[in-house]
């Protein structure tokens, strides 16, 4: 697992310094990049050897949209009522209490049918209570084997999300993205690990930079930092 110029803790809340980083110039990001990725290098030697090579920046931004254009949601169904009653989504790891873990504080969208792994169910907090005011909202994967459901991803910070075409153990690649500002966006891709959903990279896109005379420029195609990866490809 590699992390690229990404504070400890993996919260992106707590990234300001790294955007910051990105406004003073393409030069600052590479060499701070460069200097993690060297000292990964030096001291994983071994293990590294084995593994892929970083993807690109330019990569990674063709992948996020595709992501934004292609993917999907799910088809949106009724939030069933054994998993507000149930309390499905909210444990003593939830950072939700259990009392705001009602259906009228839902919505759910299903993106699979597959009876021999589970029947997946994306459910996304909506309302004042479950989200920030930037639009940034909780998030849980369920799946239904057996006769019941199991959270198979609990994350806060999402916007909006989207299922991939691509599958990791039956599951599609999931891929979420936050609202920093009105031209910032972090993005994450999860894949389904036969237990649980994982973060296997996570990005930032920025859609505007500052031009040499200091104003800002508004960007069709976004720039993109590298925060983890985890040494897998990324979907086709």
């Amino acid at each position: 697992m590699k992390h690229f110029c990404r504070p400890t803790g993996g919260d992106r809340r707590k990234v300001v310094w790294v955007r910051q980083l990105r406004r003073w110039g393409a030069a600052a990001r590479w060499a701070c990049t460069a200097a993690i990725v060297a000292s990964a290098v030096l001291s994983r030697t071994h293990a590294l050897q084995a593994q892929h090579k970083p993807p690109s920046l330019r990569s990674v931004a063709e992948f996020a949209l595709r992501a934004h254009r292609d993917a999907r949601a799910g088809v949106r169904v009724a939030v069933p009522s054994e998993i507000a009653k149930g309390r499905a989504v909210c444990d003593e790891s939830s950072e939700i209490p259990c009392d705001l873990a009602t259906s009228d504080q839902m919505r759910a969208f299903q993106f699979t049918t597959n009876l021999r792994s589970g029947r997946g169910l994306a459910i996304q907090g909506i309302g004042e209570k479950q989200c920030s005011p930037t639009g940034n909202c909780s998030f849980w994967i369920l799946r239904r084997l057996h006769g019941k459901y199991e959270t198979i991803l609990n994350i806060d910070m999402v916007q909006t999300f989207r299922f991939l075409n691509s599958q990791t153990h039956g599951y599609p690649d999931l891929v979420t993205w936050s609202h920093d500002s009105a031209m910032e966006r972090g993005g994450r891709l999860f894949r389904f690990d036969g237990q649980e959903y994982r973060e296997s990279v996570s990005w930032d896109e920025d859609y505007e930079r500052r031009l040499d005379d200091g104003s800002l420029e508004t960007l069709k195609r976004p720039q993109v930092t590298l925060f983890y990866w985890d040494g897998e490809t990324l979907p086709d």
